[in-house]
């Protein structure tokens, strides 16, 4: 069974699945540069942040060390040993800002876990510093530079460092990660894009052509077969009757107005033909009553010819009586004239 489908339905569809296609890549790429975004954003407010932080408590570390390290010089006198420990006192103020700093960008349960590992390594090694100090303000320089130079206390400064190393490295990571992430949206995105244009392109180009081969050629088909029906060209044929569509209404319709036309020439056909035979019939009768006048007239100047035939006969006839009598008269009168003399006579 032939599914026939009307053009409105056809054109609707067409543009409706173009909508879907610009819908469908919109919310596609709103979502990848949703995810994009959470990713960059997670690289630039943490991941980045935490790396420079971690750095900067790993230099404020090393500044301890090495202004604790100078502070322990034997030869130092009490002045430069003031100064000196007025300098370690600003770098560990300084380390706490820093660490206090890093703190609040610590993301998740691992990274505390290997931060906490450097804040028990450095803890240690910070009690072993305040030792070291009390006996450096003791005066006993040698024991307390052994102490803070001691394998222990240098493998808790290591540990602690390493601990630190091991804060950078894995927010590098996750720095990397994020990257990685947003470049899949972007690529994923692009290719969406892609694909999306393509089947824009497609259905862009089937709706072209549909308008084309089902709209815009019957259309002009069914202009010019109007203007054909216009002209009087009643042979011309009507195409796409067979359509179900309002193309094919329309082929309908022009029909009609074919079937009209023809029925109208009929019409004229026939009237020009009763008109004809009328005229030949009033014609014919016009003969017909000439001769039956001119029989009628032949017959009366007959009659009238007969008539006064006869009546030229009968005038003969009283023209010789007429003389007769004349004649009978001049005896009448002679004898009365004779009988009038023989009365005189007597």
């Amino acid at each position: 069974m032939r599914l026939h489908v009307s053009l409105k339905a056809s054109l609707g569809a067409a543009f409706g699945f173009l909508a879907l296609i610009s819908a469908g890549q919109g919310v596609v790429s709103l979502a990848k540069l949703s995810s994009i975004g959470t990713s960059v954003d997670a690289i630039s407010s943490n991941w980045l942040p935490s790396v420079v932080a971690a750095n900067n408590v790993k230099a404020a570390e090393a500044d301890i060390r090495i202004k604790h390290l100078r502070l322990l010089t034997p030869t130092k006198s009490a002045t430069a040993f003031s100064e000196d420990s007025k300098l370690l006192a600003t770098s560990a103020s300084e380390f706490e800002a820093t660490r206090k700093s890093y703190e609040t960008l610590i993301s998740g349960e691992d990274e505390r876990s290997i931060y906490n590992a450097f804040v028990a390594s450095w803890n240690k090694y910070d009690a072993a510093t305040v030792e070291s100090m009390q006996l450096a303000e003791a005066g006993l320089m040698s024991e307390a530079a052994a102490l803070i130079g001691s394998p222990d206390n240098a493998n808790l400064y290591d540990n602690a460092r390493d601990a630190l190393n091991r804060v950078v490295a894995y927010n590098e990571v996750g720095a990397r990660r994020d990257a990685a992430d947003a470049m899949a949206q972007i690529d994923a995105a692009t290719a969406t894009t892609y694909c999306a244009i393509v089947l824009a392109l497609v259905a862009a180009c089937a709706a072209a052509a549909f308008s084309l081969l089902r709209v815009s050629r019957p259309i002009q088909a069914m202009t010019g077969v109007m203007s054909g029906l216009a002209a009087g060209e009643a042979e011309i044929a009507v195409p796409y009757g067979a359509r179900r569509d309002e193309i094919g209404a329309m082929a309908s319709a022009v029909q009609v107005f074919k079937e009209n036309l023809i029925r109208t020439r009929k019409l004229e056909a026939e009237t020009a033909d009763a008109r004809l035979a009328a005229e030949a019939q009033r014609k014919a009768g016009m003969r017909q009553m000439a001769d039956d006048f001119e029989a009628a007239v032949g017959g009366i100047v007959g009659m009238v010819s007969s008539s006064a035939t006869e009546l030229q006969a009968t005038a003969r006839t009283l023209t010789a009586t007429a003389a007769e009598t004349a004649g009978q008269s001049t005896t009448v009168a002679a004898a009365a004239e004779e009988a009038g003399t023989n009365v005189t006579t007597v």
